[in-house]
């Protein structure tokens, strides 16, 4: 289970978001990321998990589930604040992916 809130702020170069973002972080329960890594760690995660032989003998579908779940909530789990909004441009061509990993529509 996912434990923090996640939302999703991808913006065009000199579109505002860097504001957008300062503004957001006035919020004592919001966190907005600086350029995040996620969208990256879960691709690559996913690439490696189906291309691993050992995974494609004994396949288990769920535990790929599980390890973006660990995944997404380690990488901010430093941060004292149940809202987390990911600054990446990539989600915007990603929010299938997003849905599928999340279990619910991208925020």
């Amino acid at each position: 289970m996912i434990e923090k809130d996640f939302y999703f702020l991808a913006g065009l170069p000199r579109a505002g978001s860097t504001a957008l973002a300062s503004i957001l972080n006035q919020n004592p329960k919001i966190y907005v990321t600086p350029t995040s890594a996620l969208l990256n760690l879960l691709e690559y995660n996913e690439h490696g998990w189906i291309t691993n032989p050992s995974v494609i003998a004994n396949k288990v579908p769920e535990q790929i589930y599980n390890i973006s779940e660990a995944i997404i909530n380690g990488i901010w789990d430093h941060i004292d604040r149940p809202i987390i909004i990911d600054k990446c441009r990539g989600w915007v061509n990603h929010l299938q992916t997003a849905e599928v990993i999340f279990r619910k529509k991208p925020n």
